[in-house]
């Protein structure tokens, strides 16, 4: 099990509905974090700085370590404005 996976596992583990959500900062200076959603699935933001965003690679990365395969990922932008990527996981 790769340091990635061990990562994004603990921080899945760790989200749930009505807490705060677990983030976490890689040694690449990507910041990570998992929420729930309100139906019960759950997803992922990754962000930078507000110069730089992250990349649609660093997402699929993330997406196929987390062993969400289905996943959509999505721009969008924190709420103090910074570009991130959502993963959202795909619910059957």
């Amino acid at each position: 099990m790769s340091r990635l996976t061990i990562i994004l596992t603990d921080l899945i583990t760790r989200a749930q509905s009505g807490h705060p959500v677990p983030f976490t900062k890689l040694a690449s200076g990507l910041r990570v974090a998992v929420r729930c959603l309100p139906g019960g699935g759950r997803q992922m933001s990754l962000t930078r700085t507000a110069s730089q965003k992250p990349s649609v690679k660093e997402a699929e990365v993330c997406r196929d370590h987390a062993a969400w395969p289905l996943a959509s990922i999505e721009e969008a932008r924190t709420v103090s404005g910074l570009p991130c990527l959502l993963i959202t996981e795909a619910r059957p």
